[in-house]
C-alpha cells in the first residue's frame, strides 16, 4: 500500500510517517514541496506518487496568527484542503483529514460527540471546519478525525514551552489559563490510532484523542509534576492573556465513533505524557 502524507515533517506527520512505514510505502511532503494551495502543483506533485490513500496532516495551525492572515488560513486549510480531496476523487482513493476541536464554540460542559454541530469561534477552528465541509462534499471514502492540544518530539508544542521556562527560570511564576478545559494527546497515539483507522475501512468522522480532559492549568502541573521540577503555576483566566483569537472554553472531544468501532479507548492522557517526558531529552 502507498499511501502520502501531506505534513510529513510536522510534528504530527512525522509520527504518521514513521508508525506507517512499518508496514507501508510511505512518501512525505512538506509545505517546501509544493503550493498546496496551488491545484496544479499539488495535483501533479501528488499525482505522480500514484497513492492507494493520502493522509492530509498539512495546515496552518497559528490560532492567533489566523485572525490576522486570514487569507492565507483559509488558502491552507479549506483550499489547499479542497485540492487535496480532488486528487483523491480523481484517483478513486480515500482521504484522512486531521481536523480541530476548534470547530466547536465550547458553549456545553460535556464532551462533544461527532455530530454535534460545530459552531467554531475563531478563524482557524472556521478554515478547518471548511475543509471537512470540502472533504465531505468531494468524497464519499474518507476518514475526518478531530484531534485536540497535540504534543510530540517534532515541533513546538505546549509541553517543550512549559518545560522550557522553567529550565530557564524556575524561580518564576508560570502563569496558565485554568478556563479552558480538552483533551492533550500525543502525536505517537494519534499516529497508531489512524493506522488501525485506515486498516479497518470504517469511513466517517472520529473524534480521537488521549482519554480524559484537563485545563491547560492542569495540564502544565502534570508537566512539572512528571518531569520532577519544582515551579509555581498560577490559574489565570484567559481574558488575561489578550489573544487575538477567542478559544473556546470547553472543547474536550468525546471519542465515540472510535469506541464504538474499536471498543477500547487510547490511553489516558497522563499516562501518555509520561511515556512522552521519558522519551525526550532536554
Amino acid at each position: 500500500m502507498r499511501i502520502v502524507v501531506t505534513g510529513g515533517r510536522g510534528m504530527l506527520g512525522t509520527d504518521v510517517c514513521q508508525v506507517f512505514r512499518a508496514r507501508r510505502e510511505v512518501f512525505g511532503f512538506d509545505a517546501d514541496d509544493f503550493d498546496i494551495a496551488d491545484w496544479r502543483e499539488t495535483h501533479q506533485r501528488l499525482r505522480n506518487e500514484t497513492p492507494d490513500l493520502i493522509v492530509h496532516c498539512a495546515g496552518y495551525t497559528d490560532v492567533d496568527g489566523a485572525e490576522t492572515h486570514e487569507e492565507k488560513a483559509f488558502a491552507v486549510n479549506a483550499i489547499g484542503t479542497r485540492n487535496v480531496a480532488l486528487v483523491c476523487q480523481k484517483l478513486h482513493i480515500p482521504m484522512v483529514y486531521i481536523s480541530t476541536d476548534y470547530v466547536f464554540d465550547g458553549s456545553r460542559n460535556t464532551p462533544y460527540h461527532e455530530h454535534d454541530v460545530a459552531n467554531p469561534l475563531n478563524v482557524y477552528g472556521k478554515s478547518k471546519l471548511a475543509g471537512e465541509e470540502h472533504v465531505k462534499n468531494l468524497l464519499t471514502r474518507f476518514y475526518i478525525v478531530r484531534t485536540a492540544w497535540l504534543y510530540g518530539r517534532n515541533g513546538e508544542n505546549f509541553v517543550y514551552k512549559v518545560l522550557k521556562q522553567a529550565s530557564q527560570n524556575s524561580t518564576q511564576k508560570l502563569r496558565v489559563v485554568d478556563d479552558q478545559i480538552g483533551n492533550p494527546t500525543y502525536t505517537t497515539d494519534l499516529a497508531r490510532a489512524l493506522d488501525i483507522l485506515i486498516n479497518s475501512e470504517r469511513f466517517g468522522i472520529y473524534h480521537v484523542t488521549n482519554n480524559g480532559f484537563c485545563s491547560w492549568y492542569e495540564f502544565a502541573k502534570k508537566i512539572l509534576e512528571q518531569r520532577g521540577v519544582q515551579m509555581s503555576v498560577v490559574p489565570v483566566d484567559s481574558d488575561s492573556l489578550h489573544q487575538k483569537a477567542r478559544r473556546p472554553r470547553f472543547s474536550a472531544l468525546g471519542n465515540f465513533s472510535w469506541q464504538k468501532a474499536f471498543g477500547e479507548p487510547l490511553r489516558h492522557w497522563e499516562d501518555a505524557l509520561k511515556d512522552f517526558l521519558r522519551s525526550i531529552d532536554l
